[in-house]
């Protein structure tokens, strides 16, 4: 069985992976980027080898999925951004995540100086809705959600770090950092510079982070 079989194979009988990898995707594909890429689809014999060319087939579709999904992303923030800010508002952030119904493009929105409600939303919603079908960034059937930030606003610009700092945040980098090695930071921010900021974790002392390595952070809401 070769790889594009086993994958074809896989994909058929298994739902769960199915459900994983999104758009189908055919036999050839797989073999042509199995191809191109570390190793060759020659046919195999073996219970073990088959085995691991089911899991190589998965995971190179599951790492296919992300990258188109992190692409569209940014074309949708592209695209998005500056339609939402000539109606008076900010894009805080968008994901393009799959849940239980299916592919969701979500925009979480602000308003400088005032509260977002539901006709902020709607206005957002219907500034992009028809651009985005224009544009046809997303290849499958999607539902447009748009959302005020909540409790815990997402922060993405050194801006939106600059508005909540004194106040309490949680910061998660691309890669472990520091000694011993950590990816998840809560604490007080304390400082916010054109190039980073610094965290006080409590019974760890401060810690200075640059941009480029936080790869998401929070306020956290305190009562």
């Amino acid at each position: 069985m070769g790889c594009g079989e086993a994958f074809d194979f896989f994909n058929t009988q298994n739902p769960f992976m199915t459900g994983l990898v999104g758009k189908p995707r055919s036999a050839s594909h797989i073999s042509n980027s199995i191809n191109t890429g570390f190793i060759g689809c020659t046919p195999l014999i073996g219970d073990d080898v088959t085995f691991f060319y089911f899991n190589f087939c998965f995971f190179k579709a599951m790492a296919d999925q992300q990258h188109s999904r992190q692409t569209i992303e940014a074309r949708a923030q592209a695209l998005c951004e500056p339609l939402i800010a000539a109606e008076g508002l900010e894009l805080l952030d968008l994901e393009y995540v799959r849940e239980q119904g299916g592919w969701v493009l979500r925009l979480f929105i602000d308003q400088p100086g005032g509260a977002v409600g539901v006709e902020e939303c709607a206005r957002a919603s219907q500034a992009v809705d028809r651009a985005l079908d224009v544009e046809d960034l997303i290849p499958t059937g999607y539902a447009l959600e748009v959302s005020s930030p909540g409790l815990d606003r997402p922060l993405k610009k050194p801006l939106h770090f600059q508005q909540v700092k004194g106040k309490k945040v949680k910061l998660k980098t691309f890669a472990p950092l520091f000694e011993p090695p950590r990816k998840n930071f809560l604490g007080l921010l304390t400082e916010v510079s054109a190039e980073g900021v610094v965290v006080e974790v409590e019974g760890a002392g401060p810690f200075r982070l640059a941009f480029k390595d936080i790869a998401k952070a929070n306020l956290v809401f305190e009562e």
